[in-house]
């Protein structure tokens, strides 16, 4: 997929929601760490019975299970509110549905948490309200058994990508956070996102209770640090905010579809390779360069891709050839596969012609 094409789709689906008269509504985000009492491990036999318990009551559906068929993800029939597992089976999240104040929002919630706690506290377990889970290290970090989970835990762990990274690639399973969004309209969501961006700061000190006792971070806003150092920060447009006010839509998308995790599955196994966005070649750019981790390039080549719709295949693979867009890894010893890749529009048709480059 080319960079227009990721735009073209970001803005489906981030536009085509918006109305011309939005109500001021709000949503929000909660995550919390489901903790025993007694200082032991959180027992997360005990946190799924209680999405089972939960869904055997009348206010509740399933609405996701993981690979084991235990239920992950309810929704509450009248609210349309969502309780779900957040990447482990150690952390509750509640999605609230749009509504008119954060008063009520607080009520909805004070509401679940009169059902919850108790069925918790049977058995020595209770939600607290702390940014990072105080028994993180004895816990099982384990994802949740579903397939978006598993690969995200898998990238967070991935080595040899040359970026230095913090020891904790688990983290994902132990640290919680809030998100609050507000509707927006198609003419006042760029000034409202500028405007979010400005009190970010502030935000994230209202809410620093993530101190993190492992390590010698003079901060109590571990969870920064956490995402930045990670590979969730190998590009820096996938944390933190933009550094400057948008002046443009275009502008906004471009810098949104500079986010990516590039994976392949083959055998049932995951594979991450490291995207080269923009890479400088001979006359120009290609769309896409992956090349191998260093532990699989016996295995597998890099790959040079080009992608275009209603043209050929054939075409693209001599675009890669008369532009020299192999010569940006002159310096690969590996082999290398040059990739054109045609979308018919009308036929619904995928060509692709693949070849061995020769140096």
């Amino acid at each position: 997929m080319t960079k227009q094409q990721a735009i073209k789709l970001l803005k489906e689906k981030y536009l085509s929601n918006m109305k011309e008269d939005s109500e001021l509504f709000v949503g929000v985000e909660l995550e919390f760490p489901i903790v025993e009492t007694n200082g032991n491990k959180t027992n997360i036999e005990v946190t799924k019975n209680l999405f089972r318990t939960l869904a055997n009551l009348s206010d509740f559906e399933v609405e996701k299970i993981d690979d084991d068929q235990n239920p992950i993800q309810l929704i509450h029939c009248s609210s349309k509110d969502r309780i779900l597992f957040e990447l482990s089976y150690n952390t509750i999240e509640f999605a609230f549905e749009r509504a008119h104040s954060i008063n009520e929002v607080a009520k909805r919630f004070e509401a679940y948490l009169k059902i919850i706690q108790p069925i918790l506290q049977e058995n020595n377990h209770e939600i607290q309200g702390r940014g990072i889970h105080p028994l993180w290290k004895e816990n099982d970090n384990s994802p949740v058994k579903i397939e978006r989970y598993k690969m995200l835990m898998a990238f967070l762990a991935m080595n040899g990508t040359g970026m230095k990274t913090h020891s904790y690639p688990s983290y994902g399973a132990f640290i919680c956070g809030n998100q609050v969004q507000l509707d927006v309209r198609r003419d006042n969501y760029l000034r409202i996102i500028n405007a979010f961006n400005k009190i970010e700061a502030a935000k994230a000190y209202l809410f620093s209770n993530s101190e993190f006792s492992a390590e010698v971070w003079d901060t109590k806003i571990a969870r920064d640090i956490f995402w930045e150092e990670s590979l969730h920060g190998y590009y820096k447009e996938n944390v933190g905010i933009y550094p400057k006010d948008y002046q443009s839509e275009e502008e906004f998308f471009n810098n949104l579809a500079r986010t990516a995790i590039f994976t392949a599955i083959r055998e049932g196994k995951s594979y991450y390779f490291k995207p080269i966005r923009e890479l400088p070649t001979g006359r120009g750019f290609s769309d896409f360069v992956f090349i191998p981790k260093e532990e699989y390039r016996v295995d597998y080549p890099a790959l040079v891709v080009e992608l275009k719709w209603n043209k050929s295949a054939h075409t693209e693979l001599q675009q890669i050839k008369d532009k020299k867009y192999p010569e940006s890894l002159l310096q690969y010893t590996g082999n290398i596969l040059l990739v054109g890749i045609n979308y018919d529009k009308k036929s619904k048709a995928h060509e692709c012609v693949i070849e061995e480059y020769k140096r």
